[in-house]
């Protein structure tokens, strides 16, 4: 069996994957015989280009640990994500960081062949998809290991580095400027739409022009392009043919979030949060629990707190996540309609449109708290923040809060910092807590550090992120 290889970040950095789709690529880009047809490239696409949903994947389980909707509680074992719940000097990501440039260098594979293909059926459906991921694996990588896009100094502020050709380049990559990322992430995603328009979504495990809009407008957002923010959330909103699931009228101990769910518009790759016995734990060993901060967040009439978190006799989980092999979905790439509504509450709310953005939040929270008659008349930083606290509630483990938290801190208008605690322990003893200050005053523990692998490789010109010093632990 042939093998194919491509060059990701340098000369040196080297994937090599034998294909059981065919060939077609081995003798890439120097002989392009093996590609015959749309369905080659869309063979590749789903089999190497789509993430898995197996654990431990592209993305760790890390992702939800590193934010205030956790603490810990100390397990006779040392816990894999405890590195980062401690936010320590130097966190290990070189398989993620891999495996995204891996999964970019096929797409960019694939799109230096799709053209030849113009008016084969299937040709816009798997060029769009193809954008699509491209994209959202460089907002992955630019939000992980970058700082958070701040209008005022993305000229300048770096990136990640920006792979875009098929071709093999004998050379050093340097990291692009935040806006050059931020507008690559936005041409993949406008591009995408364009091809998906009109193209029947097969499967929710598969890109579609509502998914490139959903994660489009999220970029906006992060952007703090309102309008366009908004724009990208009418079209969802007025013509996806999504809607919100009614959680006042589920009885405790069903799947409040799935696949099948009325409200999912995409999902790919792993369910990272495990089952373990005890109260809800991220992963294995009763390690992690969701924070006392974040259960406080729920009134009493709130169903999500009993539909997203349940104890079960030797078994807990998040709930919100089906554990039907079925209905399982993504817990860090999955976009659910719910995200739409807070994206165009909070972009609306921005702009001064109060009564518009009050609508939406309203929307959702009857379809989540039992009897729900509130008037909410906030306005202004008061309502962003309520928006803010609603996305919490909402989007809980499902890899928003994180991200949130960093965007809030550089937000152009009514920006919010905060300081997070996380206990430690010493053997099964809590000593104090270690403190991640707020953003101006630790911007170092806010963004991951490069791999050390990628800096010897690259080194003299892919620039590494800011030096982090040990915490230490303050008492109680």
């Amino acid at each position: 069996m042939r093998k194919i290889t491509h060059i990701i970040l340098s000369a040196a950095v080297i994937i090599t994957m034998t294909t059981s789709c065919g060939d077609f690529l081995s003798k890439y880009p120097n002989d392009q015989s093996f590609v015959n047809n749309v369905d080659d490239l869309r063979e590749l696409l789903l089999g190497r280009g789509y993430m898995p949903a197996t654990t431990g994947t592209d993305i760790g389980a890390w992702i939800h640990v590193m934010d205030d909707d956790v603490t810990y509680v100390a397990s006779q074992s040392r816990p894999p994500s405890i590195d980062f719940f401690q936010w320590e000097p130097y966190i290990e990501t070189r398989n993620t960081w891999t495996i995204l440039y891996e999964r970019i260098s096929i797409m960019n594979a694939i799109m230096g062949e799709i053209d030849r293909f113009t008016d084969e059926a299937g040709y816009a459906q798997v060029k769009g998809e193809t954008l699509f991921l491209r994209g959202a694996y460089y907002w992955w990588l630019t939000n992980l290991y970058a700082m958070p896009y701040d209008a005022r100094t993305a000229a300048t502020a770096m990136g990640v580095p920006l792979k875009l050709t098929p071709e093999i380049e004998a050379r050093r990559f340097a990291r692009n400027t935040m806006q050059e990322c931020y507008n690559q992430i936005v041409t993949d995603l406008t591009d995408a739409i364009g091809y998906l328009r009109g193209v029947q979504q097969t499967s929710r495990y598969r890109a579609s022009e509502m998914a490139a809009r959903h994660l489009l407008g999220r970029v906006h957002l992060y952007m703090g392009n309102w309008e366009q923010a908004v724009r990208q959330c009418d079209t969802i909103l007025l013509g996806g043919g999504f809607q919100l699931a009614d959680f006042t009228a589920m009885p405790n101990g069903s799947d409040a979030i799935g696949y099948n769910s009325s409200e999912t518009i995409f999902t790919n790759g792993a369910m990272l949060v495990l089952s373990s016995s005890g109260d809800f734990v991220v992963m294995g060993n009763n390690e992690f629990l969701r924070s006392p901060e974040l259960v406080a967040m729920y009134e009493s009439a709130d169903r999500r707190l009993n539909l997203f978190f349940r104890v079960l006799v030797g078994n807990s989980r998040i709930a919100k996540k089906s554990s039907n092999v079925t209905n399982r979905c993504s817990d860090f790439f999955m976009f659910r309609l719910p995200e739409v509504y807070l994206n165009r509450a909070e972009a609306l709310a921005m702009l001064g449109q109060y009564p518009a953005a009050i609508a939406d939040v309203q929307a959702l929270r009857e379809q989540r708290i039992t009897s729900y008659n509130e008037t909410i008349t906030l306005t202004g930083e008061a309502l962003v923040n309520f928006i803010r606290d609603e996305r919490r509630r909402e989007l809980c483990f499902e890899g928003h809060r994180w991200f949130d938290l960093r965007r809030y801190a550089v937000s152009s208008k009514w920006p919010y910092q905060k300081e997070v605690r996380h206990v430690y322990f010493d053997a099964m003893s809590p000593m104090g807590n270690l403190v991640l200050g707020p953003f101006d005053e630790d911007s170092a523990f806010w963004v991951l550090p490069i791999p050390e692998h990628e800096m010897e490789i690259n080194a003299g010109v892919l620039m590494p992120n800011p030096a982090r010093e040990r915490k230490e632990v303050v008492p109680f």
